[in-house]
């Protein structure tokens, strides 16, 4: 009898630990699961409400805008808070309160802008809130005239394009007639207003190393263009690629690089024509901008006049010039 109730012991006795094995399982995976195990620097990272309203860098009126929120951590790593559609009122985001916060907004009529938000002040600390705005430049509505025709064999035409808005990195596309043979910019280069063009992005001054660009990628402030060559504050442009959408449409494209806010930029173009031409022949002229989105292929935000084939930014404009007989002297050649 003693033998039977020892062994009813003993089997009480490891069910007791069985059960008490099983309860510290479940208990440290339900932990892990919470996040309870994870390094204490990734789980005690501060927040703080953030109010954020989008609006037109010009008037101030607020507007509805696309935004992506992002900061480097310790390591120099890209980290994506949030992304979305803000309205036009003040949204609410939890953000990062100790780090430098990196916006970018932009919608159908503003290009996208990059806007910083420095680390919470005491003062919004204590308050538990902070509050900013994303003020984006709006798109322009473009006015293009010219001057000048190809009724010679060799011709400069000057086209004229004005803006009371922003016009971003210009391109153009021509497509031409038979009688055409040729259409090409006078002069490619770039002026840096800021001082000289860089092949560098940054300079440690600690570790006393340079961020180099490659590929003939050179900057001006935060403007940067792939140069032919570089002379002091002179940047040759390369040409693009011509758009994917535009291929089977136009016979050249040129790059010029140029960004242009309430002013009329001029360009000269070289045309060149056969002998004989007629009422018939033409130059098409696709202007088109760029702007900027994350491109996960470079790990930047890159300019680009389309995304998917799809136009970025100002709708393209075709300016047509017809040809005119030269009648000077009161005598018209064909």
């Amino acid at each position: 009898m003693e033998n039977k109730k020892g062994s009813i012991g003993v089997v009480i006795g490891v069910s007791l630990v069985v059960v008490f094995l099983i309860s510290v399982v479940v208990l440290v995976y339900v932990l892990n699961t919470k996040g309870f195990f994870k390094p204490h620097n990734e789980d005690q990272i501060a927040t703080i409400p953030l109010y954020i309203m989008p609006r037109d860098a010009g008037n101030q009126n607020s507007t509805e805008a696309n935004y992506i929120l992002e900061y480097k951590n310790e390591k120099g790593e890209r980290i994506v808070v949030s992304e979305g559609l803000l309205d036009s009122s003040w949204n609410e985001l939890i953000v990062p309160r100790d780090y430098l916060l990196t916006f970018y907004c932009w919608n159908n009529d503003h290009y996208v802008v990059k806007a910083m938000k420095n680390p919470a002040t005491g003062e919004e600390i204590k308050m538990n809130k902070s509050t900013f705005t994303c003020d984006m430049v709006k798109m322009g509505n473009l006015t293009i005239s010219h001057t000048g025709d190809f009724s010679k064999i060799m011709n400069t035409i000057t086209l004229d394009l004005s803006d009371q808005d922003w016009y971003y990195k210009t391109g153009l596309c021509f497509a031409w007639s038979s009688g055409i043979i040729d259409v090409s910019l006078k002069n490619q280069l770039i002026t840096c207003d800021s001082g000289s063009w860089k092949n560098f992005s940054s300079y440690d001054e600690k570790t006393k190393e340079y961020t180099w660009l490659t590929n003939n990628t050179y900057m001006c402030g935060d403007s940067q263009e792939v140069c032919e060559f570089v002379e002091a504050n002179k940047c040759k442009v390369a040409n693009e690629e011509t758009p994917e959408r535009m291929k089977g449409k136009v016979d050249s494209c040129v790059y010029t690089g140029k960004s242009f806010h309430n002013e009329t930029f001029s360009v000269d173009l070289e045309v060149r024509t056969a002998e004989y031409k007629n009422s018939l022949d033409y130059i098409d002229i696709y202007v088109y901008d760029s702007d900027r989105r994350w491109n996960p292929m470079t790990g930047s935000w890159d300019w680009l006049s389309e995304l998917n084939k799809q136009d970025l930014g100002v709708p393209d404009q075709v300016y047509r010039i017809n040809y005119e007989e030269d009648c000077s002297n009161d005598v018209c050649t064909v």
